[in-house]
């Protein structure tokens, strides 16, 4: 049910009743063309068009695809939508309790639980199937992927039973066998992004941290920027520009210059 809203041009803002399962909550979804680095902007909401998701997403339609991917609390269901104006639910897979998150990566869904990290094909859109599971403490999970590796958060909370802080770095260089790579102590990190070696996690009260990821054992010494005077959510990073959702509006960052990266824009919305 959705109880308020603010129209603009730009990421609308809803509030919905998590209590009811089916309900897509906690994301942050963008669809069309991002605002470029030089300041213009373009809304394309074409049939054509990909949504671009957080990594606290509950929904993705994967790049270049005509497929509809919903995780719920316990499932995951796929929507055709080769025809926009009718789509066609085709399956619901069975996944476990406390689903949290789904991230599109080559053609698999990385699906992120309070346990762990299910790993899914999608060579078949409609009919996703399990290659394997990456096993973690009871934690709250976004999870990125990029090359042969995979990005987890964990942070404790009431609703997570948890107890860590910590940035989890996962080889999937074996699909069929992730392993921890490394472990980083974080404040408590919500949501991540990744675009080619560049990390950004946010840190909730302690700000926006980027990094260079290259080497992925290493990640800590490599610390590139960190905006400690932001509450960070979740942020995708698209085209040089980092839309990073906070507790008071939505930034955008160019870095197409790594070395200097400068905000580009705000729009305050109120919680």
């Amino acid at each position: 049910m959705i109880i308020g809203y603010e129209d603009e041009l730009s990421p609308i803002s809803y509030t919905y009743d998590c209590d009811q399962e089916w309900i897509i909550c906690g994301d942050m979804q963008t669809f069309g063309s991002a605002t470029a680095a030089n300041g213009s902007s373009e809304v394309q909401n074409s049939p054509n068009s990909q949504g671009i998701g957080g990594s606290m997403a509950r929904f993705t339609i994967p790049p270049g695809g005509n497929h509809l991917y919903i995780a719920t609390t316990n499932e995951l269901k796929t929507f055709d939508l080769n025809d926009t104006a009718n789509p066609i639910q085709k399956q619901d897979i069975y996944l476990g309790w406390n689903i949290e998150t789904i991230y599109p990566f080559n053609n698999k869904l990385m699906i992120g639980s309070m346990s762990g990290m299910f790993i899914y094909d999608i060579s078949n859109p409609e009919s996703p199937k399990y290659i394997s599971t990456f096993a973690h403490a009871t934690q709250c999970d976004p999870v990125v992927a990029a090359g042969n590796y995979a990005y987890v958060t964990l942070r404790d909370g009431t609703e997570c039973q948890g107890f860590g802080n910590e940035l989890n770095v996962v080889s999937i260089a074996d699909i069929y066998n992730p392993t921890l790579v490394k472990s980083y102590p974080m404040t408590h990190p919500l949501g991540l992004g990744i675009d080619n070696n560049t990390l950004f996690i946010c840190d909730d009260e302690d700000g926006l941290k980027i990094y260079d990821a290259a080497d992925a054992s290493n990640i800590a010494s490599n610390q590139l920027a960190h905006y400690e005077n932001v509450n960070a959510t979740d942020v995708i990073p698209f085209n040089d520009v980092l839309m990073m959702i906070g507790n008071d509006g939505l930034y955008q960052y160019d870095y197409s210059n790594i070395n200097n990266i400068t905000l580009l824009s705000k729009i305050p919305i109120s919680q």
